[in-house]
């Protein structure tokens, strides 16, 4: 299958897609479910992890992770498979949130100060559903993979920051444990799928 290679010349162009695409699919599967959301029961991880509202700042460096990813990348068919992989994630985690839709409720926001309105701008626009899979973690993989092997810097930086997101993910009570193990699967997926059936294997020799 020939799909278009992400390069220098339309990576502008590519991100700016691609934030279209999570936008449109995470807005519209967190108000529009085909069956009433439920509720997982808390594991002991769950209980264990406190609610952290700090936290909030690593849960949204998320999205600065995800943009060095993809515009540092120098190697085509490495920032090829990255983008396409996010993108199939997004879309299975779409189908998965229609189908299955997982609700965890939002924390009361009972302080004040800059920590306050970060969480109340990320519940402007964020949902209690659309809990399983983590797209959080999924993408965090992701990223992490095609940055470690950038240079030795990230290498080392890549996975560190990722399993901060990963942590955060409970720490700021937007995702049940279950989720994460859910959105490391989905990473796999998605990138077994893009990496070895979509991507030519003459491309990989290549580079």
């Amino acid at each position: 299958m020939n799909i278009p290679i992400i390069n220098h010349d339309n990576k502008i162009k590519a991100i700016f897609i691609g934030c279209a695409i999570f936008s449109i699919l995470y807005f519209f599967s967190g108000r529009i479910q085909l069956y009433p959301p439920i509720q997982f029961d808390l594991s002991i991880v769950d209980k264990m992890v406190p609610y952290i509202p700090w936290s909030i700042w690593v849960y949204s460096a998320q999205f600065l992770f995800l943009f060095l990813a993809l515009w540092t990348c120098n190697n085509s068919i490495k920032q090829t498979t990255l983008y396409y992989s996010m993108l199939l994630a997004t879309s299975i985690a779409f189908i998965l949130f229609l189908l299955i839709p997982i609700e965890l409720p939002h924390q009361n926001i009972n302080f004040h100060g800059i920590n306050a309105y970060l969480w109340q701008a990320l519940y402007l626009t964020d949902t209690p559903t659309n809990c399983f899979p983590s797209l959080h973690v999924a993408l965090a993989i992701l990223a992490a993979y095609t940055l470690r092997i950038k240079n030795k810097y990230w290498k080392l930086i890549a996975p560190i920051w990722a399993l901060l997101i990963c942590v955060s993910t409970l720490t700021t009570k937007q995702h049940y444990m279950i989720d994460i193990l859910g959105g490391t699967v989905l990473a796999l997926i998605s990138f077994t799928i893009i990496n070895y059936l979509i991507i030519p294997e003459s491309a990989h020799e290549n580079t």
